[in-house]
């Protein structure tokens, strides 16, 4: 019979194009509708049974899919009427002597500026996957049993239903093995991804960011067993956990200066908001009359929000779990190389700026020990329930501090300006020159310390460039002298970063627990030999200085490389 089957595979997968662009109308919006579900079916080990002599079964997956791809097209959208497309069309070019006499064009620069947003892309994602261990039924046609009743319709095409567990125990699809110890999983991951394009004129772009992604899981063991002396299939040791990111802006206290004794102006108004957001959570409804302590992360994870995003902690909402992401930006300016004085010496002249910040619950789990069998909770460990909608804690421990639904270890807010300011000039004569200032922070806030650890460090770079195409180069062989006439580049990069990581406590002083202020200097020289022969001297050294008791080292490299291409 050509063997047993091991695997069965299947994919099913439909897109729409949404018929926005057959309308005059809405022909500026085009969008993409994808549902897709997955089936498989993997075969258990032949002849492995538990000891009482029960197969362990095979093991059955689903997934879904489902997205959706748009896109705003402002441009269409202005181009519709006739003076704002005549702004849009690209001028013809006119020498010095007309632009001259003609002047700039007011009133066309200001409907260009009024028009500066030029599109925005929309993309949104939901994966799901279901994964069920223990099954005995095989596969015949569409991944459906020969009776055409396992594992149902409604799974092959992707239902995520927890309930398949025990829809399979009813109807015997479910091994009976009490050794069985692969669990019963379910994922779910969210993503939403938002990007503009703004141009208020045709050498300055703006670029705007914004990301949010949610991850959570859920597992258990679902077996057959007789604990209690009740025998029947149980669900045993769930489990729900997952991560949360989302892009964020702490622009506002991002030039927060270090004060005496590492103090932080900052990390104060959070210190300061913690017993304000303390005192909204308890004047709250709570059940069973508990109340919130002071380094309960309900508590905290506000007040730390508040104090790094520049809010007040009267206003600040109460979720760790911030729902809208706001935007990180990249800014691009060519311009300056258009003012006469500067084009007659440089031939491009780049101005830079970028800043994003991103929020992250790195990982959190539902408090089973408090809830899974409290009667009054109506909050389940499934995946029904989604983080975004944060429920408030209702069961008090033995102290009647209220115990979170979800536990959260440890929340962090990472922020970079790659750059906060960087020129990119090239002259007539090829010299390259390139100057970034870059400023990174990184706070995370740990619960079960409720400690402050903070990363920040500051870089320049500089980086010179020269290509001479006709550099001549003698040099003797058997007595004569042979001169090359290549082209040789040389550059000259260097870079000082100075970095530190304070440890900041709510009742203590901060200390600087690591950092350094390293320099590089990197100095090389390429001369082409031939099309294919490269020769290059190259230099580099490096000193390191810690911010703490240790030595200060420095490494230097040089040397000489011959390369040859193969390529063509």
């Amino acid at each position: 019979d050509l063997g047993r089957m091991k695997t069965f595979t299947q994919d099913v997968s439909a897109t729409y194009k949404l018929p926005f662009d057959k309308l005059p109308l809405t022909d500026w919006v085009s969008g993409d509708v994808r549902y897709a579900v997955g089936y498989n079916w993997t075969a258990g080990s032949l002849g492995q049974n538990d000891d009482s002599g029960d197969f362990f079964g095979h093991t059955i997956q689903n997934r879904r899919d489902r997205g959706l791809t748009g896109k705003i097209d402002m441009v269409k959208l202005y181009n519709k009427v006739t003076f704002l497309k005549n702004v849009n069309q690209p001028t013809r070019k006119r020498s010095k002597d007309d632009e001259e006499q003609s002047g700039p064009n007011l009133g066309k620069t200001f409907l260009r500026m009024m028009m500066s947003l030029r599109s925005i892309n929309v993309t949104y994602n939901i994966r799901e996957t279901t994964s069920l261990a223990g099954f005995t039924q095989e596969p015949f046609l569409l991944g459906m049993d020969s009776s055409w009743s396992a594992p149902g319709w409604e799974f092959i095409l992707g239902e995520q239903d927890p309930e398949i567990r025990r829809r399979a125990a009813r109807n015997g699809w479910i091994t009976r093995s009490q050794s069985l110890t692969t669990p019963f999983m379910q994922t779910y991951t969210n993503d939403l991804s938002i990007r503009a394009n703004i141009e208020p004129t045709a050498d300055f772009k703006i670029q705007l960011d914004a990301q949010r992604t949610n991850n959570a899981s859920f597992q258990e063991i679902f077996r057959y067993d007789t604990l209690d002396g009740v025998s029947g299939y149980k669900s045993l040791t769930p489990a729900r956990k997952g991560s949360y990111n989302l892009s964020f802006n702490t622009i506002k206290t991002s030039f927060d200066k270090k004060g005496n004794n590492n103090s932080s102006e900052a990390f104060d108004d959070f210190t300061s908001y913690i017993g304000v957001v303390q005192g909204r959570q308890n004047a709250m409804e709570n059940a069973n009359n508990g109340v919130y302590d002071q380094l309960s992360q309900d508590v905290l994870i506000p007040a730390f929000i508040a104090a790094y995003t520049g809010q007040s902690g009267t206003e600040v909402s109460l979720t760790p779990f911030p729902k809208i992401p706001l935007p990180g930006w990249r800014i691009d300016y060519n311009g300056l190389s258009k003012i006469p004085a500067l084009a007659e010496v440089f031939s491009s002249i780049t101005l830079s700026h970028g800043y994003r910040s991103a929020y992250n619950v790195n990982d959190y789990n539902f408090n089973i020990q408090e809830y899974s069998n409290n009667p009054d909770n109506s909050f389940g460990v499934t995946l029904d329930n989604n983080v975004l909608n944060y429920p408030r804690a209702t069961v008090p421990n033995d102290s009647n501090k209220l115990q979170p639904i979800y536990i959260i270890s440890q929340v962090t807010i990472a922020e970079q300006f790659a750059p906060l300011l960087g020129i990119n000039i090239r002259t007539k004569n090829n010299i390259t020159t390139r100057l970034e200032y870059k400023k990174d922070r990184s706070l995370s806030l740990n619960m079960s310390n409720a400690q402050v650890t903070e990363t920040s460090s500051n870089d320049f770079t500089m980086d010179l460039g020269l290509t001479k195409d006709e550099f001549k180069l003698p040099f003797k062989v058997k007595g004569r002298t042979i001169s090359l006439d290549n082209a040789i580049t040389m550059r000259v990069s260097m870079t000082l970063r100075d970095s530190e990581t304070i440890q900041r406590k709510i009742d203590g002083e901060s200390k600087i627990t690591n950092g350094n202020t390293n320099f590089q200097l990197r100095p090389s020289m390429t001369y082409k030999l031939n099309k294919s022969l490269d020769l290059t001297m190259y230099f580099e050294r490096s000193v390191n200085e810690p911010k703490i008791s240790s030595f200060k080292t420095a490494t230097t490299a040089f040397g000489t490389q011959l390369r040859f291409s193969l390529a063509q």
